[in-house]
């Protein structure tokens, strides 16, 4: 999501770091040792590698100094975690089950978004996280991009979704991860107009439920300058 806002608006950004599917409940435990034999390489093996290692708060404060803002989105949240029952989750990622990860923790266990389980742990990662950027002097600077699913098309069509729940049930099942944030002091980007919250075949990877036209990527780059100049 928020590499689309960078790619879109051209030299507007920076992009310092980008840390991708790594969720917060992942990102905050304990970091595992990654396997041999990944067979994954560039943006897939670094955000699996990132994953497996925990590293996502350690590459954000590393960055710290020269960012002038941090935007954080959800997007690979919503698929649960999994408990490797030794103090380590990691994220439930497509990538995670291609390369038999998870055959080295016989014993994990997925915890599902949406349970009371799943938001107990993200609502301690929340509090730890927010601990993190406090340090680094990011938390200031940081702002949550609440990702409007969509089930419509500029074109007029409408994205099925194969399986699982429907962009609007998505939308409904964050709303207490965003009050998590809210409670913690967390400060929100606005929420994109309801006309720019659609999708387009144009986008660089298709039409789907968070790939949006690049007018909005352009409004969210546009509210996230003036966070910075205000």
């Amino acid at each position: 999501m928020t590499r689309d806002i960078v790619r879109v608006t051209g030299d507007k950004f920076k992009c310092e770091e980008y840390v991708a599917r790594q969720s917060w409940i992942s990102a905050l435990s304990h970091p595992q040792k990654v396997p041999a034999g990944i067979n994954l390489t560039g943006f897939r093996l670094k955000s699996l590698i990132g994953d497996i290692e925990s590293n996502g708060f350690t590459r954000l404060k590393a960055a710290a100094k020269s960012s002038a803002a941090l935007v954080i989105d959800l997007a690979s949240d919503r698929h649960g975690v999994w408990d490797l029952e030794n103090g380590s989750f990691l994220s439930n990622l497509a990538s995670l089950k291609k390369q038999k990860v998870l055959r080295r923790f016989p014993n994990a266990r997925l915890v599902s978004f949406g349970s009371t389980e799943h938001l107990a742990l993200f609502s301690h990662a929340v509090e730890r996280g927010k601990q993190e950027l406090e340090e680094a002097g990011l938390f200031s600077r940081s702002l949550i991009l609440k990702i409007p699913f969509t089930s419509l098309s500029i074109d007029g069509e409408r994205i099925e979704t194969k399986r699982g729940p429907t962009p609007r049930q998505i939308r409904a099942a964050y709303e207490p991860y965003y009050q998590i944030f809210k409670q913690n002091g967390f400060r929100f980007l606005p929420n994109l107009p309801d006309e720019l919250a659609v999708s387009t075949p144009e986008h660089d990877w298709g039409p789907g439920i968070n790939h949006f036209v690049d007018e909005a990527y352009y409004w969210w780059g546009s509210e996230i300058e003036k966070f910075v100049s205000s």
